[in-house]
């Protein structure tokens, strides 16, 4: 019976730690994903001041 409550603790532990692992990796995505936003925001107004800079040119 000890055998099996120490493999039991042992699998809680892995999973204890596989569980913070994904979680670790899903704010990694999160973060990732904001940072992917503000790039996009900042190359969408960088083309439309190059398309105003154009239009100015004609």
């Amino acid at each position: 019976m000890e055998v099996v409550k120490q493999e039991l603790d042992t699998t809680q532990a892995e999973l204890d730690g596989k569980r913070q692992e994904a979680d670790d990796l899903i704010q990694e995505l999160l973060t990732k994903a904001d940072d992917l936003e503000a790039l996009e925001a900042e190359f969408k107004a960088m083309d439309e001041e190059f398309l105003k800079q154009i239009a100015q040119k004609e």
